[in-house]
């Protein structure tokens, strides 16, 4: 079971004078717990984490075209049972979007990059060595988005991810990861509206059997904009 609870939010914002250039700061801060970090049935042990992010982003618009970066930074620590072996990580991750849309067609491109330490402390060494083990991901997605008429929208993407390890004790294989979906949204009145998503994932596993897995999904939701700042959501799939 995990459990995780979000305090302590900030948000900063504004526009700048050069253009249509718009620079923004967040800064936020988690707490996490779960009871079998290590998903070890024999021996469970339970770990809570406070996970702190510290993020920046500049957009530029004008009346058809947007291009957002996008930088943060996550600092995680560990506490309990479990974090002998856990150190103190920090997750810097890139991103960058671009999109054009025309009267009824709206289509996106974008890419993504993540450096994640989830180096460990070798629990049989009594001096504490360090296993270093080190996670890169590269990220790049595409989308487009139609209005078909004034209550039906058609969205199709697909997003390509390819994870690389490293280090001393990097135990896990490269990975390449494809996703794909269509989406339908209808609008039943001006506030409320239904969703149905299908969607097909493959994973391509660099290891000595070429494992490849594929997971196909199906799910539907309603949602609610109560407000500009309220919305709910009920889903399942």
């Amino acid at each position: 079971m995990a459990l995780s609870l979000g305090c302590c939010a900030l948000a900063l914002s504004g526009p700048a004078s050069a253009g249509d250039w718009t620079f923004g700061g967040s800064y936020s801060t988690r707490f996490d717990y779960n009871d079998n970090y290590f998903l070890d049935s024999s021996d469970p042990q339970s770990v809570f984490s406070s996970v702190s992010s510290l993020g920046l982003k500049a957009d530029w618009r004008d009346d058809t075209q947007t291009f957002s970066l996008n930088g943060s930074t996550t600092y995680s620590r560990f506490f309990g049972e479990g974090s002998d072996v856990l150190l103190p990580a920090i997750e810097p991750r890139v991103s960058t979007s671009y999109s054009v849309k025309t009267k009824r067609t709206t289509s996106t491109v974008g890419a993504s990059f993540t450096y994640d330490d989830i180096s460990r402390l070798d629990p049989t060494d009594p001096d504490g060595f360090t296993i270093d083990n080190f996670r890169t991901s590269y990220g790049l997605n595409a989308s487009v988005r139609h209005l078909v008429d004034r209550r039906n929208t058609v969205t199709l993407s697909n997003s390509l991810s390819f994870d690389t390890f490293s280090g001393s004790g990097a135990t896990n294989d490269d990975r390449w990861s494809s996703n794909t979906s269509l989406s339908w949204n209808h609008l039943l009145t001006k506030r409320t509206s239904v969703s149905l998503t299908g969607s097909v994932s493959d994973t391509f596993i660099d290891d000595d059997e070429e494992t490849h897995r594929r997971i196909y999904r199906l799910s539907s939701s309603l949602n609610n904009r109560f407000s500009d700042r309220l919305r709910a959501r009920v889903g399942g799939g």
